[in-house]
């Protein structure tokens, strides 16, 4: 898979972030929060809206794997793990993620049924990053109802019914 990378800037500097990277976008006002999936995040001199313009015009994936929700987010569904409309709350793979499930694919064929094998130290488990509706942060209902019904394949389903 080729990557593909996002080039924001200004007269003075310039930005180039891997598309696969980021967890989702954040404005706020004529600046922009990048979060990154190693749990940092990049701040930009630049309103959302052309920031989605860019990806728009740059980015082949950013129809099939970016998202708007409400008017200040951006989130990407590839780095999506977690939704849950009620309590408007994202969460998002982490920096280990790819390592930890192919140690626990790996350990659970092995024969462990608790999945990691132990004796693998460079396996940890992921680092989420948690995007909460609060106060300062608004995630509207229907927006993540349709987020959810966008990539509801992708999406493991656990409930308690018997």
């Amino acid at each position: 898979m080729e990557k593909e990378y996002l080039l924001l800037g200004n007269t003075r500097e310039m930005q180039r972030i891997d598309s696969s990277d980021i967890c989702y976008i954040r404005a706020s006002g004529n600046k922009s929060a990048i979060f990154l999936t190693k749990g940092d995040f990049i701040v930009v001199t630049m309103q959302l809206g052309i920031i989605k313009e860019i990806m728009s015009k740059s980015l082949k994936c950013f129809e099939k794997d970016f998202f708007s929700v409400g008017r200040s987010f951006v989130v990407n569904k590839k780095n999506l793990s977690y939704i849950n409309t009620t309590d408007q709350k994202l969460e998002f793979y982490g920096k280990h993620t790819e390592d930890y499930l192919k140690g626990y694919k790996d350990g659970y064929l092995a024969g462990h049924r608790d999945g990691l094998v132990k004796s693998s130290p460079s396996v940890t488990p992921p680092d989420v990053m948690v995007l909460e509706a609060d106060k300062h942060t608004q995630l509207p209902q229907e927006d993540l109802k349709d987020l959810m019904d966008s990539f509801k394949e992708n999406i493991i389903v656990i409930t308690n019914e018997k």
